[in-house]
């Protein structure tokens, strides 16, 4: 029978912020949804299984599995339901987002353990993966930094740029979360404003869940700076 599928926040969440611009990622996601809906019980690739047992996370959600959608990406979801499959999906992550690099970092396998435990489902609409958004290209000599101020029309940015300078400071902080990208595609200041408070309001949603990772605290630090570089306000 077909499986039912249930998507949680956080699954949203990563969805829009990993397959931004990614279109490969996009696919790879559409692949794993159709395989899965066919048969549940199919391996997405030999990567596909549960999270070793007695683990952070199979502790926390009681058979949690892992299937890679690239080398470092791994969509994270549960099977159950026998005659009547359900997956629920828990969202996209890479090895640094779950701790589970090298070296680990168990505190954050517990933050991320914790928060996938704390998800709700619903049965709506599955979301799609975004299409990615199109830019009109920005002639750039070489070793030119990129520029994001909204322009109509393509330019040669030169000199050294404060904001862009902002923006890849933050950036650097946190590249999982892809914000030089994202900058560099937002055609207008209100698109600018858009991805900030986005990225404001996830913090904020994790910081609701647990503390954040000082990394994660820089750079919400820094967004800060740069939305009020982009409004104008002195604080």
């Amino acid at each position: 029978m077909p499986a039912t599928f249930q998507v949680s926040p956080l699954f949203r969440e990563t969805l829009a912020s990993k397959t931004q611009s990614n279109t490969a990622l996009r696919d790879k996601v559409e692949q794993f949804i159709r395989i899965k809906t066919q048969d549940p019980t199919q391996q997405f690739g030999s990567s596909d299984k549960p999270f070793k047992s007695g683990g952070i996370f199979s502790n926390a959600v009681p058979k949690i599995r892992h299937a890679h959608l690239t080398h470092d990406l791994s969509m994270v979801y549960t099977v159950s339901g026998g005659d009547n499959p359900v997956i629920r999906l828990y969202g996209i992550f890479s090895h640094d987002d779950m701790g589970t690099g090298q070296p680990q970092n168990l505190n954050r396998q517990r933050g991320v353990a914790s928060q996938f435990a704390g998800q709700t489902f619903g049965t709506g609409e599955m979301p799609t993966a975004p299409a990615a958004k199109t830019a009109k290209p920005v002639a750039r000599t070489a070793g030119a930094k990129p520029d994001f101020t909204p322009r109509t029309k393509p330019v040669t940015p030169t000199g050294s740029n404060p904001f862009v300078e902002a923006v890849k400071s933050a950036d650097q902080e946190w590249q999982q979360r892809g914000l030089l990208d994202r900058m560099t595609q937002a055609a207008t200041r209100n698109d600018q404003l858009a991805v900030i408070n986005s990225e404001i309001q996830y913090l904020q949603t994790i910081a609701k869940r647990n503390q954040l990772y000082p990394n994660q605290q820089r750079y919400a630090q820094k967004l800060i700076q740069i939305y009020n570089s982009l409004t104008g306000s002195k604080k």
